[in-house]
């Protein structure tokens, strides 16, 4: 209403003034609104999602053996991997806020999809990584004489995010995880959405310690 009033007034002939007024008065909305929208994009944008928790000193790479040389320890790997693969690997090699050094995650694709994740967290303990989830349900669980701890972390709520890159998968909100202590290392087996079972993640997990 407001801006009408000066556009009539202006077709009135009531001065430079008041046309000067009203392009800058565009100006403002033009450039606020576009801001808005390139915020927008930013935050929401969907093919922006990283597969991996960003903080300094992450290096991602294709294979094990390329992570290798950035870890100071040797982890062992899953061999049950009910036909997926590695999609990419990350290795965090400086300590920061959420991961310590020689900290390392895989992320396992499925169909196009991040079927499971796996994450190695060194120099820590099973109690100290349970108390970093607020969880819906705790369940513990045998994993070849250890005690693990499978952990519903979202109940059946959850998003996904299709991917819009070739070679990158989709990826879902991680429902539950499996922790499970490995000598001085806790490693946690996440479910991306629906796409990896609780059976998977138990057989997944009993693969990499039965060596």
């Amino acid at each position: 209403m407001f801006v009408k009033k000066i556009f009539n007034r202006i077709h009135n002939g009531e001065g430079k003034e008041l046309n000067t007024a009203f392009i800058l008065i565009l100006l403002g909305i033009i450039i606020v609104s576009a801001s808005g929208i390139r915020l927008y994009q930013v935050l929401f944008d969907e093919t922006e999602a990283p597969l991996f928790l960003q903080q300094e000193g992450l290096v991602q790479v294709a294979t094990y053996e390329q992570a290798q040389n950035y870890l100071e320890q040797d982890y062992p790997l899953p061999t049950e991997l009910f036909d997926s693969s590695i999609s990419v690997i990350g290795v965090y090699t400086e300590a920061a806020e959420y991961y310590d050094q020689d900290t390392l995650v895989i992320a396992y694709e499925k169909n196009g999809w991040r079927f499971v994740q796996v994450l190695y967290v060194p120099n820590t303990s099973i109690e100290k990584e349970l108390n970093k989830y607020i969880a819906k349900a705790v369940e513990t669980v045998s994993i070849n004489e250890a005690t693990a701890y499978l952990v519903d972390v979202v109940g059946e709520y959850y998003q996904c995010i299709e991917s819009q890159t070739e070679g990158i998968p989709g990826i879902c909100t991680l429902t539950r995880s499996l922790l499970l202590p490995y000598e001085d290392t806790v490693i946690v087996l996440s479910a991306d959405g629906p796409n990896a079972s609780n059976g998977e993640l138990i057989t997944m997990a009993k693969s990499i310690t039965n060596k």
